[in-house]
């Protein structure tokens, strides 16, 4: 399992890897599209006899405004370069949900492809240091709120303090066992 803190390092090992992961030619890596020294540019630039294929990587999940972004980038694309080859988007990341399959699935020049076998720190729960470990954003605990009297809140947190644990997690304990 390849564990990576940014994108660079994602790219890098997929860049690395290039023919694990794509049954094409690797041709550059952080291509500007439209010039040699601006604008946006491709995170992997490939090629076969038939195409140009445009990578975006992103370290977690394909958004639809990552879906908008490489649609951007075909038409800017195929205006400055004007190709004979059909040009390819392709998002590629660790993790893609059904929503943005779906609009990849809808689109002609878009294409998916998961990136097995590597996982981003984010991901990873890691206690360094004081406080308490870091959890992944699916498990991450959200504020709510309820309501209740000052009173009730005072003696909430009596118990709390007696029992060694802070509100949140003495309302926890008592409600839900945990």
């Amino acid at each position: 399992m390849f564990v990576y803190k940014y994108e660079s390092l994602l790219r890098q090992y997929v860049v690395k890897n290039f023919g694990s992961f794509f049954d094409f030619d690797f041709v550059a890596q952080e291509k500007y599209i439209a010039r040699d020294n601006g604008g946006p540019r491709v995170d992997i630039l490939g090629e076969d006899e038939h195409h140009v294929y445009l990578i975006e990587l992103k370290t977690d999940r394909i958004t639809e405004r990552n879906i908008k972004q490489v649609t951007d980038y075909i038409d800017l694309y195929r205006t400055v370069h004007n190709p004979d080859k059909t040009i390819i988007g392709i998002l590629a990341a660790p993790h893609c949900d059904d929503y943005a399959l779906r609009l990849i699935h809808e689109h002609p020049a878009l294409r998916v492809k998961i990136i097995d076998g590597v996982i981003s720190q984010k991901r990873i729960a890691v206690h360094i240091g004081p406080g308490r470990p870091a959890m992944a954003p699916d498990e991450k605990r959200r504020n709510r709120s309820i309501k209740m009297s000052d009173d009730e809140w005072a003696r909430i947190g009596e118990l709390a303090k007696e029992a060694g644990l802070n509100i949140s997690e003495y309302i926890r304990k008592q409600t839900l066992g945990k």
